[in-house]
């Protein structure tokens, strides 16, 4: 499970070791290890929204590449691109060079209504399997915060996360922001001004599995992309323009390579959802950003990164 740890300012805490971290399965402790991570290749998948009101921020998107280059650093890493609406669309294979992007994302070609999130990921679940097991997968979402139109069940898609080691980093755009602010653009006479409040900061969403599974399903629905960041171990932020969406990537830049990975046998053998807590007890001070939940079933296997 990758474990980011910051202070109350946001900022990454000195160096921890395994015995640092108390883990929990179900409410039973975890003997943990500490896996090296530094020569981990890395698989970064865009899963892009162009339905819907995502269009509107198409022009947000054109400096990506560049930001894709930086938020992914000096690591062995390769590219691909998912675009989705009311379905999965287009898909560029994994690339080393980013560069193979620029068309794609320049210039994407605007979907229907739709907001498939959930099938979308799914999909990105797919395409991300089908390379070496050592590489560490990673799924860049861009899209509205709540899904709409998706077939997938939200308990196998879930499931899928979980079992393949999917990290979900989710930059969410206000649709109803967007399509406010196009109309301040426009005649005065028409469009009144509003006056709008300052953006909350961004939040980091949590699945709160102490409900019953069923209303935890529906807070997924409700809000697709913060749930499945939460559930994966990634993070949820959103972005209303360019600098915003600039200022993100250079937080992510921060924390993708920086995040501790604990792995663990997990003593129960329950098959279905796992709620898993993580703390630091010497170090209450700290913030601790960790995956919530895990999915074991028949095939899952025994060592759980």
């Amino acid at each position: 499970m990758p474990v980011l740890v910051t202070d109350k300012d946001g900022l990454l805490a000195e160096p921890l070791t395994a015995k640092d971290f108390v883990v929990t399965d179900d409410g039973s402790a975890m003997q943990l290890h500490l896996e090296e991570r530094s020569s981990q290749p890395l698989a970064v998948l865009i899963v892009m929204q162009t339905g819907g009101k995502a269009p509107r921020q198409f022009r947000n998107y054109r400096d990506l590449e560049t930001m894709l280059d930086y938020m992914t650093g000096a690591a062995d890493r390769s590219f691909g691109l998912l675009t989705f609406d009311s379905k999965p669309e287009g898909m560029l294979r994994f690339s080393h060079d980013v560069s193979k992007l620029h068309d794609a994302i320049a210039s994407p070609e605007p979907g229907d209504h739709g907001a498939a999130i959930v099938d979308a990921v799914n999909t990105g679940v797919d395409l991300l399997t089908a390379l070496p097991p050592t590489t560490r997968k990673v799924i860049l979402l861009l899209s509205q915060p709540q899904d709409t139109a998706s077939k997938t069940p939200v308990d196998e898609v879930l499931r899928r996360i979980s079992e393949n080691n999917v990290d979900i980093y989710s930059l969410t755009f206000s649709p109803e922001k967007t399509e406010l602010m196009d109309s301040l653009k426009g005649d005065r006479y028409i469009n009144p001004p509003y006056k709008l409040s300052p953006l909350a900061p961004p939040v980091l969403y949590t699945l709160d599995l102490g409900k019953p599974l069923g209303m935890a399903f529906r807070a997924l629905q409700e809000n697709a992309a913060s749930e499945m960041a939460s559930l994966s171990g990634g993070e949820y932020l959103r972005f209303d323009d360019k600098p915003d969406l600039e200022r993100q990537m250079a937080i992510l830049a921060n924390h993708l390579p920086n995040r501790y990975l604990l792995s663990f046998q997990p003593a129960s053998g329950k098959e279905g959802l796992h709620r898993l807590d993580v703390r630091i007890p010497a170090h209450p001070e700290l913030a601790v950003h960790a995956r919530t939940a895990y999915w074991s079933s028949a095939s899952t296997p025994a060592h759980l990164p």
